[in-house]
C-alpha cells in the first residue's frame, strides 16, 4: 500500500454539514455559500500543494539532479532513476 492509498478521504459535504448541524449550527443559505466558499478554497490550495509536490519530483528526473546526488551511475541506473521521478511526479499529479 502506498501513502495515498493509506490517507482517508476527504469528508463529503453531507457529512461536514451533519458534523455542524450536530454542533448546533442552523441550516441556511449563509451556511451553505460559505461551505462552497471554503471548499472552493480548499480545492485550491490542495491542488497547488499537490503541483508543488509534483514538480519536486520532477527536478530529480533532471541527470544533474541524479548524479550529483548518487554520483557515478550507469546509463540504466540513471534512465531507471529518471522513470522513477517521473513515475512518483505522475502519482502526485493524478491523486485524488
Amino acid at each position: 500500500m502506498n501513502e495515498a492509498e493509506s490517507l482517508p478521504p476527504l469528508p463529503t459535504r453531507h457529512q461536514i454539514n451533519q458534523w455542524m448541524t450536530d454542533a448546533g449550527w442552523q441550516n441556511s443559505a449563509i451556511r451553505q455559500a460559505d461551505l462552497d466558499a471554503v471548499e472552493r478554497v480548499v480545492r485550491q490550495a490542495v491542488a497547488a500543494e499537490r503541483e508543488k509536490a509534483a514538480a519536486f519530483a520532477d527536478s530529480w528526473s533532471k541527470p544533474s539532479v541524479v548524479m550529483l546526488a548518487a554520483g557515478e551511475m550507469s546509463a540504466q541506473e540513471l534512465r531507471t532513476a529518471q522513470a522513477v521521478a517521473r513515475g512518483i511526479a505522475a502519482a502526485i499529479r493524478s491523486a485524488k
